[in-house]
């Protein structure tokens, strides 16, 4: 089978494989913690009370992930501020 393209959007598009796609670039509240050195306890406190905090994303009653890349650009913009302050 041949995908023909118009523009920049494949004609046979698969919503299935770039929903799996998004969600292997989430992560998910002990993966946040671990990435940012920090405790469980303190990523649920960011997302409370740090309006700047990237927002959680709840899949199901209990499953909350965040995406990677608001993750690293909330850590990348705090090095920024810490930058700027020193």
């Amino acid at each position: 089978m041949q995908t023909e393209t118009t523009g920049a959007t494949p004609r046979h598009h698969n919503p299935a494989k770039n929903a799996a796609q998004q969600l292997r670039e989430c992560l998910r509240v002990p993966d946040v913690a671990a990435f940012l050195g920090c405790g469980v306890a303190t990523v649920w406190r960011r997302t409370k009370d740090d309006p700047t905090f990237p927002k959680p994303i709840k899949l199901s009653p209990r499953v909350t992930v965040w995406k990677l890349s608001e993750i690293e650009a909330w850590l990348e913009s705090r090095r920024v501020q810490s930058t700027v302050a020193a």
